[in-house]
């Protein structure tokens, strides 16, 4: 999170490493044009991108709710650069003005101050930060606990429960991704903007997983070319006349 060129606000999400150079690839940022091939134009925001925008208007107005907000977006951290060495005085002072917000705001707690900038810890008042939840059905339903994860997956044991629950993921909808209940794949359901799935109330090991639609039929490719391969470079014996 920092100031944009015009003195605006200006916020993007990284996970892992950051923004990798497959997330700036042509066939990545083309997904933000629509129109016609000889007129097009950047789309309007979707939902998710929305609810990111009053996040972030929240925490730089020193809203406590904005921290319940960037849990709910899986937001563990927040960065706020250091003013460039050769920024104007009214930069510097609005990036402190900035800093200071921040410090101020209920469930943001300063972890360090480095060259790289200052990093503050998300600390919800309700709930915890959590990639993964089981919610009540429902959008906007009441939050019945988190789930860990690691890189995006999750594979964890979940206990039965008397009432109907739903796995609801801090991510886009999209078909590639896929959930199984000691190997039953569940439904997934429309949730927002958020991908979800119908647990119901059974216990059970519970696997969530992204696959791209195409990734068994490139396996199925692959397999032919690796087994015509090998067959080729197996010598074959002449036999004499």
């Amino acid at each position: 999170m920092g100031l944009g060129g015009d003195g605006s606000i200006a916020a993007s999400l990284l996970r892992g490493d950051g923004t990798l150079l497959v997330d700036e690839s042509r066939s990545v940022t083309a997904r933000r044009l629509v129109g016609d091939a000889l007129d097009p134009r950047v789309a309007e925001q979707d939902p998710a991108s929305s609810e990111l925008v009053s996040v972030v208007a929240d925490l730089t107005a020193g809203v406590g709710s904005g921290a319940d907000g960037a849990a709910a977006l899986a937001i563990g951290g927040i960065l706020v650069p250091q003013a460039a060495t050769a920024a104007s005085d009214a930069e510097g002072a609005a990036v402190r003005e900035l800093v200071g917000v921040l410090d101020a705001t209920a469930g943001v707690e300063r972890v360090t101050r480095t060259a790289a900038g200052t990093f503050w810890r998300v600390v919800p008042a309700e709930g915890s930060v959590a990639w993964a939840r089981l919610t009540a059905p429902g959008e906007g339903a009441e939050v019945l606990g988190s789930l860990p994860s690691d890189a995006r997956v999750v594979d964890t044991e979940v206990p039965g429960s008397a009432t109907a629950r739903e796995v609801v993921l801090a991510e886009r909808a999209d078909p590639g991704w896929h959930a199984w209940l000691d190997g039953r794949p569940l439904r997934s359901v429309s949730t927002s903007w958020r991908q979800s799935f119908e647990l119901g109330t059974e216990g059970g090991r519970l696997v969530v997983a992204h696959r791209p639609p195409a990734r068994d039929g490139w396996l199925a490719v692959q397999l032919i070319v690796l087994g015509a391969t090998v067959l080729l470079a197996v010598p074959v014996r002449r036999r004499r006349s």
